[in-house]
C-alpha cells in the first residue's frame, strides 16, 4: 500500500513535496517521492494535505478520558483527590467504556504511541487491540504495609497477562501514595522481572510538605483513610530517597522532574533514567496530543 499526500514530513530529513510512505505487512518499507514508489506498490491512498509519522505522548492515562472535565487550572493534588472521588463510583463497564474512548482520542489527534499510565486494567487490550505502540504501566496506589505482601502477588501476576504489541510496567503516582517500604518491593520486583519503572509526581509542593513535615493535603489525605506510610519526615531530596531504596535504573523514567534541586539531574542522568516533561501538571488528563494527520507505522 502506497500512502501519498501533497507533503509528507519523513521527520528524519526535510519535507517530500509529492511525497509517498510505502507499507508492507503493517510495516513502512519506503519513503520518498510518491511517483518513484508506484511501481512498487499494489494500491494506493491519497491524503490532502500533510502526511507525519505518528505521534508519541509519553503521558496518558486511557482509561480517565471521562473525566477530562476535571482537568483545569489549580492545583494538581486538588485534582487528583477530585478524580480519585469521582472514579471511585464508576462500575467495571465504565472504566472499559473510558479506556475505548481514550485510545479513539489519541488515534484522531494523530497519536500512534503512548506511555500510558493504567489504573483498573482495560486500558492494556484496548490499547493492545488498537495497535497502539509503548509502555502501560501498571499503577499501584495507596498502599501501606497492612496490604502490601496482596498487591505484590496482584501486580506479579498482572505482569505475565500478554499484553501484544505492548510492554507492561509498573507505576506509582507519587511518592505519597506508597510507603517507602512498598516502593522498594515493587523497584526490585521490577529488576526481577526485567520490566519498565515509572515514577509519578502529582504537586511538587504538596509532595515536598508530605516527605519532609507529614503536612498538606496529600498527608491528610493519607490520614484520613487510616493509611501509615513510613518514610516521611525524611528531609532529603526525592531523588536522593529513590537511589537509597533502588529505584533508579536505566528502566525507570520520572514524570515531570520539573522542580529538581541542586544535584537531582545529574543524579537521574548518571543513573540512565529518563524523565518525561509535562507542559503543564496537572491531575492525569486522557490522551493529551494534539495534532492532524497520523501516518502509518
Amino acid at each position: 500500500m502506497l500512502f501519498s499526500a501533497d507533503v509528507v514530513c519523513p521527520m528524519s530529513g526535510p519535507p517530500v513535496a509529492g511525497g509517498g510512505v510505502l507499507v508492507q505487512d503493517a510495516m513502512v518499507v519506503a519513503v520518498g517521492v510518491a511517483a518513484q514508489l508506484r511501481g512498487a506498490a499494489l494500491r494506493e491512498h491519497s491524503v490532502d494535505g500533510v502526511l507525519l509519522p505518528g505521534f508519541v505522548d509519553a503521558g496518558t492515562a486511557l482509561e480517565h478520558a471521562d473525566a477530562a472535565a476535571l482537568a483545569g487550572p489549580g492545583p494538581a493534588a486538588a485534582s487528583r483527590c477530585a478524580l480519585d472521588r469521582l472514579t471511585a463510583q464508576w462500575t467495571g463497564e465504565q472504566w472499559a467504556r473510558s479506556a475505548h474512548r481514550g485510545v479513539l482520542r489519541a488515534l484522531r489527534a494523530g497519536t500512534t504511541t503512548v506511555c500510558d499510565v493504567v489504573t483498573r486494567g482495560p486500558a492494556v487490550p484496548a490499547a493492545s487491540r488498537a495497535g497502539l505502540a509503548g509502555t502501560s504501566w501498571v499503577e499501584v496506589a495507596d498502599v501501606d504495609v497492612s496490604t502490601a505482601d496482596e498487591v505484590l502477588e496482584q501486580v506479579q501476576a498482572t505482569l505475565s497477562l500478554p499484553a501484544e504489541g505492548r510492554r507492561v510496567g509498573v507505576a506509582i503516582p507519587s511518592l505519597c501514595r506508597v510507603g517507602a517500604g512498598v516502593l522498594e518491593s515493587l523497584a526490585t520486583l521490577a529488576k526481577r522481572c526485567g520490566v519498565p519503572f515509572h515514577v509519578g509526581t502529582i504537586d511538587a509542593a504538596a509532595e515536598a510538605a508530605a516527605l519532609r513535615s507529614g503536612a498538606g493535603p496529600l498527608a491528610d489525605a493519607a490520614r484520613e483513610a487510616g493509611r501509615l506510610y513510613e518514610g516521611w519526615r525524611r528531609r532529603t531530596v526525592p531523588s536522593a530517597l529513590f537511589e537509597a531504596l533502588g529505584v533508579l535504573t536505566e528502566r525507570t523514567t520520572i514524570a515531570s522532574g520539573v522542580c529538581m534541586e541542586a544535584g537531582e539531574a545529574e543524579l537521574l542522568a548518571a543513573r540512565g533514567v529518563g524523565v518525561g516533561s509535562c507542559s503543564a501538571l496537572r491531575g492525569r488528563s486522557a490522551a493529551g496530543s494534539t495534532g492532524t494527520a497520523g501516518a502509518p507505522r
